[in-house]
């Protein structure tokens, strides 16, 4: 993980109004800034996740888990980093990938069919955005992985088999529920 720093008098990373975050790390990620801080950040979450997730979070707090290309406005109440604002940054995935609440992906199946998993230990009004960017979901489906979560009311991956298809994924907070769509 990082630890953000605070130093009287010195340039440290934790005075940063903005923050960049890079890299490809092989495990997850929490950047942690000190219990008894209260700041704002802007966050511009650069990195590749791969399966990993990256978390923005007090020492001792839950934090807030960041998705891969998006920006965000966090602020810590001295306890916990909380979300108060997050801009959702499309981005193409041609392969297999689990994302992290707040992912707006452009699902490319034209080389063939592929799953993208749902985030794990959802919590509720995360959501997930996912759009047909070659229009193909009809000859190469996507799977929808639920990730241990119900899709739609049902103990089951969604598979997206219409051209064209775009929609959002949102948690429900409810367990037998799930996941279910943000438009009917």
């Amino acid at each position: 993980g990082l630890t953000l720093t605070f130093t009287n008098g010195a340039t440290s990373d934790g005075k940063n109004a903005v923050i960049k975050l890079t890299g490809t790390p092989t495990t997850n990620i929490n950047v942690n800034v000190p219990d008894g801080i209260e700041k704002t950040y802007i966050v511009d979450n650069q990195i590749v996740h791969g399966t990993n997730t990256v978390t923005f979070k007090t020492t001792s707090g839950t934090g807030v888990k960041l998705a891969q290309g998006n920006k965000y406005t966090l602020y810590s109440d001295g306890t916990n980093i909380n979300l108060a604002q997050m801009q959702q940054i499309w981005r193409a995935v041609t392969t297999t990938a689990t994302v992290q609440p707040g992912s707006a992906i452009l699902a490319d199946t034209s080389g063939g069919a592929w799953t993208l998993s749902l985030p794990a230990s959802p919590v509720a009004g995360d959501i997930v955005s996912i759009v047909d960017s070659k229009y193909t979901f009809d000859t190469n489906n996507l799977t929808v992985g639920q990730n241990g979560s119900n899709i739609t009311n049902n103990n089951g991956n969604l598979i997206a088999s219409t051209e064209g298809a775009a929609f959002t994924l949102i948690y429900s907070g409810d367990a037998t529920v799930g996941w279910t769509y943000r438009e009917k």
